[in-house]
This record gives C-alpha cells, structure tokens and sequence, in this order.
C-alpha cells in the first residue's frame, strides 16, 4: 500500500513524539488567564494556640533564599452554574468556620 509524504510524516516515530511532547508542555503550562471567585484567610481564634517558635537548623538553609510555595489546584466542575453557586456559597459557609475552631 503505497502512503503519501504527509501520511509517512505523520506517523513517524519522531513526529508522534513531538506530538506527545507539545501536549504534555500544553498541559504542564500554567494557564495563561484565571478568576480569583474569593480569598479567605482561616486562622485559630486568639489565645487558642500557645505562641511558638523553633530554631533554624542546616537544613532550613536550602528554604531561606526560595520564596513562599503557592500551590493553586483546579478541578473541572461539569455542572451548570447553579451547581457552581451552591457548592461557592454554602460548601465556602460550612468550612470556614470549621477550619478556624479551635481543638
């Protein structure tokens, strides 16, 4: 069976791995435009934890010149935009003052 030049192209090992390359370099990206919905900070309420501190040690060394990590996950949510309003308003209600009680 004879195979046209574009299909030879196409299926060659070194183009399948471009491919493969350029999609995971795609998804591994950070995305070039996003909506910040709400920021919360959550913190113990006062006088419940005892202050602290420790002291640095050779290994925090590596940590001092690095800045501060952020990590942002985002999940696909299929569901229409009531759905979106629900889980925003009452999931964000019922957690907040979950996760700042203290023990």
């Amino acid at each position: 069976m004879m195979m046209s030049p574009a299909m030879e192209r196409s299926s060659s090992p070194a183009h399948q791995s471009s491919f493969i390359f350029d999609s995971i370099s795609k998804m591994l990206s950070p995305p070039t435009e996003f909506r910040v919905l709400e920021t919360s900070r959550v913190a113990p309420p006062p006088g419940s934890v005892p202050e602290s501190s420790l002291p640095l040690t050779f290994f925090d060394m590596i940590f001092l010149y690095a800045g501060p990590v952020q990590r942002v996950f985002f999940y696909s949510f299929p569901y229409s935009t009531f759905f979106d309003m629900i889980f925003l308003y009452a999931g964000t209600a019922l957690l907040r003052p979950e996760l700042s009680s203290g023990p």
